[in-house]
């Protein structure tokens, strides 16, 4: 099973409910780190900022990110069916 690097490409924000510059949109990256043609990029709309527990945008950090999208694991595991189907095309051809 392969393994993969998540990252966040950028993120966007907006004012909203009361609150300036809240953190509404992650756009992301999935790469296999065996094969870095594998990989998956999107967007992500996140949700709504809750004023109790709100990070300046300023201070969110990529790791907060990361841990507010919630499907991962759908696009790793379509992914790692990419690398599994990659591999065995490989090794049933052969280049002169």
């Amino acid at each position: 099973m392969p393994t993969f690097t998540r990252s966040i490409s950028k993120l966007e924000a907006e004012d909203a409910d009361g609150l300036t510059a809240v953190a509404n949109t992650a756009h992301w990256r999935v790469t296999c780190t065996e094969d870095p043609a594998i990989s998956a990029y999107g967007s992500a709309l996140l949700g709504a900022a809750d004023p109790d527990d709100f990070t300046q945008f300023a201070d969110v950090t990529e790791a907060q990110v990361i841990g507010w999208l919630e499907h991962w694991t759908e696009i790793e595991d379509r992914l790692s069916e990419q690398y599994a189907a990659k591999q065995v095309s490989t090794a049933t051809s052969k280049i002169f």
